[in-house]
């Protein structure tokens, strides 16, 4: 008798192992979390990409507001992010280091000359403070919204600079 239940069950082991029956709920049921997890990536990416698009758009605006008010750039900026939508923003001094929260955005306006000279690094053709103005730099921290991700890490920080002269 053991030995007829050992080869019958040698026999369903074979039977099962080459069944092709079900295999398509097998895969699916393994590769359904991986699939899902990885939309979840894709959507808070988009997400996150298209959140600092629109917040450079907002920042390049700023900046060519401020150009156009220097001596009171402060203002044109704060004026300019509340019209479109922004008004939670905290406007930092020079050397300030305050974090953005999830509720404020952080933006730093800074007055100087800019050099339109092509032998000059792009980086280097504005120098902060220095006079006479004729360019403004406007930079902007915020935090961004994670959709799926914020389960499992913190949202990270959006950062944008423009400069217009």
């Amino acid at each position: 008798m053991r030995r007829d239940l050992v080869a019958a069950a040698g026999t369903l082991c074979r039977r099962f192992l080459s069944s092709k029956r079900a295999n398509f709920a097998v895969m699916t049921a393994l590769c359904a979390p991986v699939a899902i997890t990885l939309t979840a990536f894709a959507v808070d990416e988009g997400s996150l990409y298209t959140e600092r698009r629109a917040a450079q758009s907002l920042v390049d605006l700023a900046a060519i507001t401020a150009a156009a008010n220097i001596n009171k750039a402060d203002a044109a900026v704060l004026a300019t992010l509340a019209d479109n939508g922004m008004g939670a923003v905290t406007l930092l001094g020079s050397g300030n280091s305050t974090q953005p929260s999830t509720t404020q955005a952080v933006v730093e306006v800074s007055r100087g000359r800019y050099a339109a000279n092509e032998t000059i690094a792009a980086s280097g053709r504005f120098e902060a403070g220095k006079q006479p103005y004729n360019a403004v730099q406007v930079s902007m921290r915020k935090i961004g919204h994670l959709y799926f991700g914020g389960a499992i890490m913190a949202p990270p920080v959006l950062g944008t600079t423009a400069i217009a002269t």
